[in-house]
């Protein structure tokens, strides 16, 4: 069948694939949440959920998978995303004949989008309509339960340099759906990096550490609550799952969950 994946792109893919090949760990989490899981082929060397996809054959990494191995294994079909995996693999791919289908979720809604669209290149059952239209509700009620008052909160993906969400970015929506706004929102480009200057002048009311791309911990939180920014009130410092936050796959609503927990206590805010 023909289809019009996220990048924009018309593509030709198998109307029932029997072999799949995902670059992108929240895809992956994701086909097994459909229901697609028995048929995906292999997977990166970072796709570690859920734990039956440890033990799935490895093509290498996000930003440099091994397009021979990909090819060994015969897939029918191959998903990557448009935000972390390379345009030069993707039409490496395409030119020997390995249709590729790629996400580009940038939002919730985006996320919820690129569910169905997936269900629907992987032939997933009908039972994954039933779970898309679940987690729907969930998040309505998330939204109609929000906040009043949104957190303005300094999120990290990585320490050196510091690197966080802004605008147009899965997590930075997940944060407004959370309660919260990131302050990076404020500077130029999807994955800004603020200098000093910045740190020390936006009044934040929470600093949000992830737990992944970078491993952050509770001492790395203590050493953020110490350092001398411009908080609103006391400082705060929260370690949250970044498999949870970062990742735009099912469980994302409870990472929504988790932030909104964070926050929650801050004075005047939740």
């Amino acid at each position: 069948m023909i289809v019009t994946d996220e990048a924009g792109r018309e593509i030709e893919v198998h109307d029932s694939p029997a072999r799949i090949v995902s670059l992108v760990p929240s895809a992956t989490e994701t086909l097994f949440w459909l229901g697609a899981g028995a048929r995906i082929a292999g997977v990166t060397d970072y796709c570690n959920r859920p734990d039956r996809a440890r033990s799935l054959p490895r093509v290498g990494g996000v930003r440099d998978p091994n397009l021979a191995a990909i090819a060994a294994l015969k897939p029918d079909l191959v998903v990557a995303s448009l935000f972390e995996n390379a345009r030069e693999d993707v039409e490496a791919l395409e030119k020997a004949s390995i249709p590729v289908y790629v996400t580009a979720p940038s939002s919730v809604r985006g996320a919820l989008d690129s569910f169905k669209a997936l269900a629907l290149v992987s032939a997933a059952p009908p039972a994954a309509r039933k779970k898309i239209r679940m987690l729907e509700s969930e998040v309505r009620d998330l939204a109609r339960s929000a906040p009043p008052r949104t957190a303005e909160v300094l999120a990290v993906v990585w320490p050196d340099p510091v690197v966080c969400p802004g605008r147009g970015t899965f997590t930075a929506d997940l944060l407004r759906f959370s309660g919260a706004r990131s302050v990076a929102e404020d500077l130029e480009g999807p994955w800004p990096r603020p200098d000093g200057a910045f740190l020390a002048s936006a009044a934040i009311d929470a600093v949000i550490l992830t737990t992944e791309p970078h491993p952050f911990t509770e001492s790395d939180a203590l050493e953020w609550r110490g350092r001398k920014l411009a908080f609103r009130g006391k400082p705060a410092a929260f370690v949250v799952d970044g498999e949870a936050v970062n990742r735009p796959g099912p469980r994302f609503a409870g990472g929504i969950r988790l932030v909104r927990a964070a926050i929650s206590g801050l004075s005047g805010g939740g």
